[in-house]
């Protein structure tokens, strides 16, 4: 089976740890790139593996963001085209998707 994109959730808000809904997903990638980002302009980083309070209102962005691409993408998956030598190929694109839960209320 081939690999899956995973958006990633928020998860429940009395995990003390990264929610497995988070971890390995695109929206924890994004935190991981932002908090690089933050690293290389000598700004503070994050702990990226708590739950807290502050964690959670900063990964509401990036679920929103991992949740978007996503879904977007499996919507859209005729307008990517295979090619093969400068040839367009009569492929089909499938996107796998992890299940996305979308952002639930405070």
């Amino acid at each position: 089976m081939p690999d899956q994109l995973k958006a990633g959730g928020m998860g429940h808000p009395g995990d003390t740890d990264m929610p497995g809904e988070f971890a390995d997903s695109m929206a924890a990638a994004i935190e991981d790139a932002f908090n690089m980002i933050l690293e290389k302009e000598g700004k503070q980083t994050f702990d990226v593996q708590d739950n807290s309070r502050a964690a959670r209102d900063r990964r509401m962005l990036f679920v929103a963001i991992a949740q978007g691409v996503v879904n977007h993408l499996a919507a859209h998956a005729g307008a990517f085209e295979v090619y093969v030598g400068g040839t367009p190929q009569p492929e089909t694109i499938e996107i796998q998707v992890d299940t996305v839960t979308p952002i639930e209320p405070l």
